[in-house]
């Protein structure tokens, strides 16, 4: 697979490994942006899911560049990391919308 749609990165002294987990579609009169898959490198944890607003990290004809990519994961890594998400303990996926813990961090 091209590296432009997995790979790894280091936040706050851990490394994550993250992919493309959907695409971005048309649902319920509007446009949802692609999601990120996010996990611990180095063992077992609970699993993040990043959704993106439509259009930050590509449409539907293309992607962003990876640097783009990686920025705003880890971005969304720590903005997980502040809502809450423990990615060392176990439990189910973690699923958090970017815009909205955007606009709570900020407020």
């Amino acid at each position: 697979m091209n590296e432009r749609y997995h790979g790894r990165l280091r936040v706050a002294d851990r490394e994550y490994g993250w992919n493309f987990r959907r695409a971005p579609r048309v649902g319920e009169g509007a446009l949802t942006g692609h999601s990120l898959f996010v996990f611990l490198v180095d063992g077992p944890g609970r699993d993040l899911v990043l959704d993106f607003p439509y259009g930050e990290l590509g449409t539907f004809e293309t992607y962003a560049s990876r640097q783009v990519i990686l920025k705003r994961a880890a971005e969304g890594i720590r903005l997980a990391l502040a809502a809450g998400w423990d990615p060392s303990r176990r439990g189910k996926v973690f699923r958090l919308d970017v815009a909205a813990a955007r606009a709570t961090d900020a407020g």
